[in-house]
């Protein structure tokens, strides 16, 4: 048994529910997550009726086992509020960011989704920041400077950038804070 991508989805097909509120200690959920990862080419009904008993239990113990084994080499990921993403949704992305769709769907493992999902990320901003840079070097010609936009930044922020930016701020404004001090108290003669 493996646990693929492919079988995640249809897992989530079939229950209508994203892979993370998938409930193991419920039969239903678990027979069917069993099912979609088996590969088994038979309707879940039949499934169902095989599998009952002994063989469930090997199945199940075979699951736990690996993911236990997955486990300890999957970062925790903050939890977010809200619902729960779909796998499908996460494995669409990739696919569309350049990675084989028979690697996502049937060799990509779970923990190994976290490091590549973060290198594209870092890959998309670093193409906006160009693309960011590229744009105000064709329109610096046109720019009134006295008006604040004095480089990149300070043409266009992104997101990630604001809290860097605060963070930069409040250094800075301890270390005026400090100076004010030391003046304030005759260390520092003008």
């Amino acid at each position: 048994m493996r646990l693929t991508i492919k079988g995640i989805i249809r897992a989530e097909q079939l229950l209508k529910k994203p892979f993370n509120d998938i409930n193991y200690n419920n039969e239903h959920d678990l027979l069917c997550m069993l099912y979609c990862i088996s590969g088994e080419q038979c309707t879940l009904e039949v499934y169902k009726e095989a599998i009952r008993n002994k063989y469930l239990r090997e199945q199940v113990k075979e699951l736990e086992r690996y993911s236990k084994v997955m486990q300890q080499f999957t970062e925790e990921s903050p939890k977010k509020e809200g619902k729960s993403g779909y796998l499908s949704e996460l494995a669409g992305m990739l696919i569309v960011s350049g990675i084989d769709a028979n690697y996502v769907m049937n060799e990509l493992e779970l923990q190994d989704i976290s490091f590549i999902v973060k290198a594209i990320e870092k890959k998309k901003k670093e193409e906006l920041e160009e693309h960011r840079l590229w744009t105000y070097f064709q329109i610096a010609p046109h720019i009134d400077t006295k008006k604040g936009v004095n480089s990149p930044r300070t043409m266009y922020t992104f997101p990630w950038e604001s809290e860097e930016i605060k963070t930069e701020m409040e250094a800075e404004f301890k270390k005026s804070e400090k100076i004010g001090t030391k003046f304030l108290n005759g260390e520092i003669q003008v």
